[in-house]
Protein backbone atom coordinates (compact mmCIF):
# COMPACT_ATOMS: atom_id res chain seq x y z
CA UNK A 1 0.00 0.00 0.00
CA UNK A 2 1.51 3.54 -0.98
CA UNK A 3 2.34 5.47 1.63
CA UNK A 4 2.05 8.87 1.86
CA UNK A 5 5.17 10.76 0.59
CA UNK A 6 4.54 14.21 2.29
CA UNK A 7 2.84 14.10 6.22
CA UNK A 8 -0.32 15.30 6.47
CA UNK A 9 -1.05 18.51 8.08
CA UNK A 10 -1.02 18.21 12.25
CA UNK A 11 -3.84 16.42 14.32
CA UNK A 12 -6.46 18.75 14.49
CA UNK A 13 -8.05 19.23 17.62
CA UNK A 14 -11.70 18.91 16.55
CA UNK A 15 -13.05 20.63 19.35
CA UNK A 16 -10.66 23.05 20.53
CA UNK A 17 -10.52 25.03 17.16
CA UNK A 18 -14.17 24.77 16.31
CA UNK A 19 -15.46 25.31 20.05
CA UNK A 20 -12.61 25.87 22.53
CA UNK A 21 -11.60 28.95 20.93
CA UNK A 22 -11.34 31.90 24.51
CA UNK A 23 -11.29 34.90 23.04
CA UNK A 24 -13.49 35.13 19.66
CA UNK A 25 -16.37 32.50 20.42
CA UNK A 26 -19.20 32.06 18.69
CA UNK A 27 -22.42 31.39 20.91
CA UNK A 28 -24.61 28.58 19.93
CA UNK A 29 -28.41 29.98 18.69
CA UNK A 30 -30.42 32.16 21.18
CA UNK A 31 -33.05 29.14 22.22
CA UNK A 32 -35.93 31.08 20.23
CA UNK A 33 -33.82 30.22 17.24
CA UNK A 34 -33.78 26.30 17.95
CA UNK A 35 -37.33 24.59 17.52
CA UNK A 36 -40.24 26.21 16.27
CA UNK A 37 -42.68 24.11 19.27
CA UNK A 38 -40.34 24.71 22.01
CA UNK A 39 -40.77 21.33 24.13
CA UNK A 40 -41.29 21.63 27.95
CA UNK A 41 -38.24 22.63 29.54
CA UNK A 42 -35.81 19.85 30.42
CA UNK A 43 -33.08 20.40 33.21
CA UNK A 44 -30.07 18.10 32.59
CA UNK A 45 -29.62 15.98 36.15
CA UNK A 46 -27.24 12.98 37.02
CA UNK A 47 -28.42 10.01 39.50
CA UNK A 48 -25.88 9.28 42.01
CA UNK A 49 -24.76 6.15 40.58
CA UNK A 50 -23.86 6.48 36.86
CA UNK A 51 -26.04 4.08 34.70
CA UNK A 52 -24.08 0.54 34.10
CA UNK A 53 -22.41 0.54 30.84
CA UNK A 54 -21.59 3.89 28.51
CA UNK A 55 -23.62 6.54 27.27
CA UNK A 56 -23.69 7.06 23.77
CA UNK A 57 -23.91 10.49 21.99
CA UNK A 58 -21.94 13.24 19.89
CA UNK A 59 -18.99 15.82 20.41
CA UNK A 60 -19.87 19.23 19.83
CA UNK A 61 -23.06 20.67 17.70
CA UNK A 62 -22.10 21.25 13.95
CA UNK A 63 -25.60 21.49 11.77
CA UNK A 64 -26.04 20.75 8.37
CA UNK A 65 -24.62 22.86 5.82
CA UNK A 66 -21.87 23.90 8.50
CA UNK A 67 -20.11 26.69 8.20
CA UNK A 68 -23.02 28.21 6.19
CA UNK A 69 -25.70 27.08 8.20
CA UNK A 70 -28.90 28.96 8.77
CA UNK A 71 -32.11 29.06 11.23
CA UNK A 72 -33.65 25.68 9.84
CA UNK A 73 -30.49 24.16 9.70
CA UNK A 74 -29.94 24.61 13.93
CA UNK A 75 -33.81 23.78 14.22
CA UNK A 76 -33.06 20.60 12.63
CA UNK A 77 -29.54 20.05 14.63
CA UNK A 78 -31.53 20.65 18.08
CA UNK A 79 -35.13 18.13 17.44
CA UNK A 80 -32.20 15.08 15.95
CA UNK A 81 -29.89 15.52 18.64
CA UNK A 82 -30.96 12.32 20.16
CA UNK A 83 -30.74 10.37 17.28
CA UNK A 84 -27.07 8.69 18.10
CA UNK A 85 -27.43 8.96 21.80
CA UNK A 86 -28.86 11.19 24.71
CA UNK A 87 -25.40 13.04 25.54
CA UNK A 88 -24.35 15.85 23.55
CA UNK A 89 -20.82 17.23 24.14
CA UNK A 90 -20.64 21.16 24.45
CA UNK A 91 -17.34 22.32 24.22
CA UNK A 92 -16.35 26.09 24.86
CA UNK A 93 -13.40 28.34 26.02
CA UNK A 94 -13.05 29.36 29.55
CA UNK A 95 -14.24 32.73 28.62
CA UNK A 96 -15.66 35.12 26.22
CA UNK A 97 -12.99 37.25 25.72
CA UNK A 98 -10.16 39.33 27.81
CA UNK A 99 -12.67 41.51 29.47
CA UNK A 100 -15.10 38.32 30.97
CA UNK A 101 -14.84 38.47 34.36
CA UNK A 102 -15.64 35.04 35.52
CA UNK A 103 -19.20 34.54 34.29
CA UNK A 104 -20.86 31.84 31.79
CA UNK A 105 -19.47 31.92 28.80
CA UNK A 106 -22.18 32.44 25.73
CA UNK A 107 -21.18 29.13 23.85
CA UNK A 108 -22.64 27.35 27.29
CA UNK A 109 -25.60 29.50 27.94
CA UNK A 110 -26.77 29.70 24.18
CA UNK A 111 -26.07 25.59 23.63
CA UNK A 112 -27.72 24.38 27.04
CA UNK A 113 -30.79 26.71 26.15
CA UNK A 114 -31.12 25.37 23.00
CA UNK A 115 -30.66 21.83 24.64
CA UNK A 116 -33.32 22.74 27.36
CA UNK A 117 -35.81 24.03 24.67
CA UNK A 118 -35.67 20.82 22.87
CA UNK A 119 -35.64 18.56 26.19
CA UNK A 120 -34.33 15.13 26.30
CA UNK A 121 -30.91 15.92 25.55
CA UNK A 122 -28.04 15.81 28.30
CA UNK A 123 -24.90 17.66 27.99
CA UNK A 124 -20.90 16.58 28.68
CA UNK A 125 -19.78 19.86 29.38
CA UNK A 126 -16.06 20.56 28.39
CA UNK A 127 -13.90 24.05 29.08
CA UNK A 128 -10.83 24.30 27.34
CA UNK A 129 -7.91 26.90 27.50
CA UNK A 130 -5.96 27.11 24.51
CA UNK A 131 -6.74 27.66 21.27
CA UNK A 132 -5.28 26.08 17.81
CA UNK A 133 -3.87 27.30 14.49
CA UNK A 134 -5.85 24.44 12.34
CA UNK A 135 -3.09 24.63 9.08
CA UNK A 136 0.08 24.37 12.07
CA UNK A 137 -1.23 22.53 15.19
CA UNK A 138 0.28 24.88 16.91
CA UNK A 139 -1.10 25.51 20.06
CA UNK A 140 -1.40 28.70 22.54
CA UNK A 141 -2.87 28.42 26.13
CA UNK A 142 -5.44 31.26 27.49
CA UNK A 143 -4.65 31.14 30.95
CA UNK A 144 -1.50 31.44 33.26
CA UNK A 145 -2.04 28.91 35.48
CA UNK A 146 1.18 30.10 37.05
CA UNK A 147 -0.99 33.23 38.25
CA UNK A 148 -2.95 32.58 41.40
CA UNK A 149 -5.46 34.99 40.17
CA UNK A 150 -6.33 34.18 37.17
CA UNK A 151 -6.53 29.92 38.14
CA UNK A 152 -8.87 31.32 40.94
CA UNK A 153 -10.72 33.14 37.92
CA UNK A 154 -11.10 29.94 35.68
CA UNK A 155 -11.72 27.65 38.93
CA UNK A 156 -15.15 30.59 39.74
CA UNK A 157 -16.04 29.69 35.65
CA UNK A 158 -15.66 25.92 36.03
CA UNK A 159 -17.65 26.19 39.51
CA UNK A 160 -19.84 28.11 38.07
CA UNK A 161 -20.98 26.00 35.32
CA UNK A 162 -21.46 22.80 37.13
CA UNK A 163 -23.64 25.07 39.36
CA UNK A 164 -25.56 26.21 36.81
CA UNK A 165 -26.17 22.85 34.83
CA UNK A 166 -25.12 20.35 36.83
CA UNK A 167 -23.96 18.24 33.92
CA UNK A 168 -23.82 14.45 34.55
CA UNK A 169 -19.38 14.92 33.06
CA UNK A 170 -17.28 17.52 33.27
CA UNK A 171 -14.47 17.80 31.41
CA UNK A 172 -11.42 19.84 31.54
CA UNK A 173 -9.44 20.99 28.44
CA UNK A 174 -9.36 18.83 25.04
CA UNK A 175 -6.18 16.85 24.81
CA UNK A 176 -3.90 18.56 27.12
CA UNK A 177 -1.34 16.23 26.50
CA UNK A 178 -0.77 18.21 23.17
CA UNK A 179 -0.14 21.42 25.56
CA UNK A 180 2.28 19.36 27.30
CA UNK A 181 4.35 18.63 24.00
CA UNK A 182 4.45 22.78 22.97
CA UNK A 183 4.19 24.50 26.47
CA UNK A 184 5.62 22.55 29.44
CA UNK A 185 5.89 25.14 31.71
CA UNK A 186 2.46 25.99 31.00
CA UNK A 187 1.19 22.23 31.24
CA UNK A 188 3.42 22.10 34.71
CA UNK A 189 1.44 24.87 36.39
CA UNK A 190 -2.23 23.84 35.01
CA UNK A 191 -1.24 20.15 36.93
CA UNK A 192 0.33 21.76 39.78
CA UNK A 193 -3.44 24.38 40.12
CA UNK A 194 -5.73 21.49 38.95
CA UNK A 195 -5.82 19.49 42.66
CA UNK A 196 -7.56 23.00 43.37
CA UNK A 197 -9.78 23.27 40.76
CA UNK A 198 -11.14 19.38 40.67
CA UNK A 199 -12.23 20.29 44.44
CA UNK A 200 -13.78 23.31 43.64
CA UNK A 201 -16.17 21.80 41.06
CA UNK A 202 -16.64 18.90 42.92
CA UNK A 203 -18.35 20.78 45.81
CA UNK A 204 -19.92 23.39 43.34
CA UNK A 205 -22.03 20.25 42.07
CA UNK A 206 -21.08 16.63 43.87
CA UNK A 207 -22.83 14.25 41.56
CA UNK A 208 -20.84 15.83 38.29
CA UNK A 209 -18.07 13.56 37.56
CA UNK A 210 -14.83 15.07 36.48
CA UNK A 211 -12.29 14.65 33.92
CA UNK A 212 -9.07 15.41 31.67
CA UNK A 213 -8.95 14.84 28.26
CA UNK A 214 -6.04 13.52 26.21
CA UNK A 215 -5.21 12.51 22.80
CA UNK A 216 -5.06 8.68 22.85
CA UNK A 217 -3.10 8.34 19.75
CA UNK A 218 -0.44 11.07 20.21
CA UNK A 219 -0.40 9.34 23.86
CA UNK A 220 1.10 6.39 22.48
CA UNK A 221 3.82 7.52 20.60
CA UNK A 222 1.93 7.17 17.43
CA UNK A 223 -0.56 9.46 15.32
CA UNK A 224 1.86 8.77 12.07
CA UNK A 225 -0.73 11.31 10.01
CA UNK A 226 0.25 13.96 12.04
CA UNK A 227 3.49 14.37 10.45
CA UNK A 228 5.23 14.06 14.12
CA UNK A 229 7.49 11.61 15.65
CA UNK A 230 7.03 11.24 19.55
CA UNK A 231 7.39 8.75 22.74
CA UNK A 232 4.84 7.35 24.88
CA UNK A 233 3.89 9.20 27.24
CA UNK A 234 1.75 7.28 29.51
CA UNK A 235 3.46 9.47 32.85
CA UNK A 236 1.27 12.39 32.19
CA UNK A 237 -1.81 10.30 33.90
CA UNK A 238 0.37 9.80 36.68
CA UNK A 239 -0.29 13.59 38.08
CA UNK A 240 -3.65 13.42 38.32
CA UNK A 241 -4.05 10.53 40.81
CA UNK A 242 -6.94 11.06 43.23
CA UNK A 243 -8.45 13.82 41.50
CA UNK A 244 -10.01 12.39 38.09
CA UNK A 245 -12.92 10.68 38.00
CA UNK A 246 -12.72 9.30 34.72
CA UNK A 247 -9.94 9.62 31.71
CA UNK A 248 -10.83 11.40 28.72
CA UNK A 249 -9.81 10.53 24.95
CA UNK A 250 -9.97 11.67 22.20
CA UNK A 251 -8.97 8.72 19.06
CA UNK A 252 -9.00 9.04 16.02
CA UNK A 253 -7.14 5.18 15.17
CA UNK A 254 -7.03 5.54 11.38
CA UNK A 255 -4.10 8.01 11.95
CA UNK A 256 -2.15 4.74 12.11
CA UNK A 257 -4.22 2.21 11.24
CA UNK A 258 -5.50 1.72 7.59
CA UNK A 259 -8.33 -0.68 8.58
CA UNK A 260 -10.61 -0.96 11.74
CA UNK A 261 -9.51 -4.54 11.67
CA UNK A 262 -5.90 -3.86 12.05
CA UNK A 263 -6.49 -1.80 15.74
CA UNK A 264 -5.09 -3.92 18.26
CA UNK A 265 -7.75 -5.90 20.91
CA UNK A 266 -6.05 -4.17 23.72
CA UNK A 267 -6.41 -0.58 22.58
CA UNK A 268 -8.56 0.88 25.05
CA UNK A 269 -7.80 -1.51 28.00
CA UNK A 270 -4.61 -0.45 28.32
CA UNK A 271 -4.95 3.24 29.50
CA UNK A 272 -8.43 1.27 32.21
CA UNK A 273 -5.24 -1.19 33.31
CA UNK A 274 -3.04 1.65 33.52
CA UNK A 275 -4.76 3.84 35.50
CA UNK A 276 -7.50 1.69 37.73
CA UNK A 277 -9.93 4.46 36.47
CA UNK A 278 -13.02 4.45 33.73
CA UNK A 279 -12.43 5.89 30.62
CA UNK A 280 -14.54 8.86 28.41
CA UNK A 281 -14.54 9.32 24.65
CA UNK A 282 -14.45 12.85 24.15
CA UNK A 283 -14.23 12.84 20.60
CA UNK A 284 -13.93 9.91 17.67
CA UNK A 285 -14.53 8.59 14.84
CA UNK A 286 -13.15 7.31 11.25
CA UNK A 287 -12.81 9.33 7.73
CA UNK A 288 -15.64 7.92 5.20
CA UNK A 289 -13.57 9.34 2.20
CA UNK A 290 -10.08 8.84 1.61
CA UNK A 291 -8.33 11.59 2.61
CA UNK A 292 -8.26 14.40 0.03
CA UNK A 293 -4.73 15.01 -0.37
CA UNK A 294 -3.59 11.10 -0.20
CA UNK A 295 -6.34 9.87 -1.96
CA UNK A 296 -3.92 6.94 -3.09
CA UNK A 297 -2.80 6.23 0.35
CA UNK A 298 -4.50 3.31 2.35
CA UNK A 299 -5.38 5.98 4.54
CA UNK A 300 -8.85 7.08 4.96
CA UNK A 301 -12.17 5.67 3.81
CA UNK A 302 -15.18 4.73 2.43
CA UNK A 303 -18.86 5.08 4.35
CA UNK A 304 -18.32 1.13 4.42
CA UNK A 305 -15.13 1.31 6.34
CA UNK A 306 -16.45 3.88 8.56
CA UNK A 307 -19.32 1.79 9.47
CA UNK A 308 -16.84 -1.13 10.33
CA UNK A 309 -15.25 1.07 12.52
CA UNK A 310 -18.11 1.74 14.73
CA UNK A 311 -18.64 -2.22 14.58
CA UNK A 312 -15.02 -2.66 15.73
CA UNK A 313 -15.25 0.14 18.08
CA UNK A 314 -17.99 -1.21 19.92
CA UNK A 315 -16.34 -4.38 20.45
CA UNK A 316 -13.40 -2.95 21.56
CA UNK A 317 -14.80 -1.01 24.65
CA UNK A 318 -17.38 -4.82 25.17
CA UNK A 319 -15.48 -5.54 28.36
CA UNK A 320 -13.80 -1.79 29.07
CA UNK A 321 -14.94 0.41 31.63
CA UNK A 322 -16.47 3.05 30.02
CA UNK A 323 -18.07 6.34 30.90
CA UNK A 324 -19.57 7.51 27.51
CA UNK A 325 -18.50 7.60 24.17
CA UNK A 326 -19.24 10.59 21.84
CA UNK A 327 -18.74 10.62 18.28
CA UNK A 328 -17.46 13.74 16.40
CA UNK A 329 -19.95 16.10 14.98
CA UNK A 330 -23.54 15.24 13.95
CA UNK A 331 -22.65 16.47 10.32
CA UNK A 332 -19.45 16.69 7.90
CA UNK A 333 -17.25 19.81 8.87
CA UNK A 334 -15.62 19.60 5.51
CA UNK A 335 -12.60 21.86 4.89
CA UNK A 336 -12.53 23.46 8.15
CA UNK A 337 -11.51 20.18 9.41
CA UNK A 338 -8.36 19.68 7.17
CA UNK A 339 -7.93 16.71 5.25
CA UNK A 340 -7.66 14.33 8.03
CA UNK A 341 -11.04 15.41 9.53
CA UNK A 342 -13.11 16.43 6.82
CA UNK A 343 -15.80 13.28 6.23
CA UNK A 344 -15.28 11.71 9.94
CA UNK A 345 -19.12 12.82 11.26
CA UNK A 346 -21.98 10.66 11.07
CA UNK A 347 -24.10 12.29 8.65
CA UNK A 348 -22.81 14.16 5.53
CA UNK A 349 -22.15 17.68 4.84
CA UNK A 350 -26.17 18.15 3.63
CA UNK A 351 -27.79 15.46 6.22
CA UNK A 352 -27.47 12.52 4.43
CA UNK A 353 -27.38 9.57 6.80
CA UNK A 354 -24.41 7.47 6.74
CA UNK A 355 -24.10 3.70 7.25
CA UNK A 356 -21.85 4.10 10.41
CA UNK A 357 -25.51 5.89 12.15
CA UNK A 358 -27.30 3.15 12.35
CA UNK A 359 -24.75 1.24 14.58
CA UNK A 360 -24.09 4.17 16.61
CA UNK A 361 -27.77 4.68 17.10
CA UNK A 362 -28.19 1.05 17.61
CA UNK A 363 -25.95 0.90 20.27
CA UNK A 364 -27.65 3.89 21.94
CA UNK A 365 -30.68 2.01 22.64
Amino acid sequence: MTRPRTLLLPLLGLLVALALACDDETPAPEADQTTDSPAPSVTATVTPEPPVGPQFGTAGLIPRHFPSSEADDWRALYRAAEEAGPLIGLYGGWRDDKTADGEIPEVFRGGHAGIEEQGGIVPVIAVGFATEDVLTGVMETTLDWSDPAAAALFTDVASAIVEEYEPPFFVLGAEINRIWEQHPADYDAFVAAWPAVYEAIKAASPRTEVGASFQLEFMRGAGYLSGQTRAPHWQLLDAFEGYLDFVGLSTYPFLDFESPEAIPADYYQEVVDRTGLPIAFTEMGWPSQPLSNFPESGYGGSPSEQAAFAVRFLELIEDVDVRFALWSFQHDIGAPGGPAFETVSLRENDGTPKPALAIWQAASE
